[in-house]
């Protein structure tokens, strides 16, 4: 991950926490975070990127199996 965005996902006040666990978190909601009013519909794909990396961080961690159409 190049510099600049890992420095915007540290510095983030609400996700920045989230870098030392799961980066893409940090960065998909430090994204939405910063676009979020200069940018609405771009804020709302990252909104959408950082859940889709929750729910597989989710699964991942708590060994869930389940089967997709």
């Amino acid at each position: 991950m190049d510099d600049w965005l890992r420095d915007l996902a540290k510095a983030s006040p609400n996700f920045g926490v989230l870098y030392q666990h799961q980066p893409l978190l940090a960065l998909y909601g430090a994204q939405a975070e910063l676009n979020v009013f200069s940018n609405p519909n771009a804020a709302q794909v990252q909104a959408s990127q950082f859940g889709e990396v929750l729910a597989e961080d989710l699964v991942t961690r708590t060994g869930i199996h389940f089967r997709t159409r």
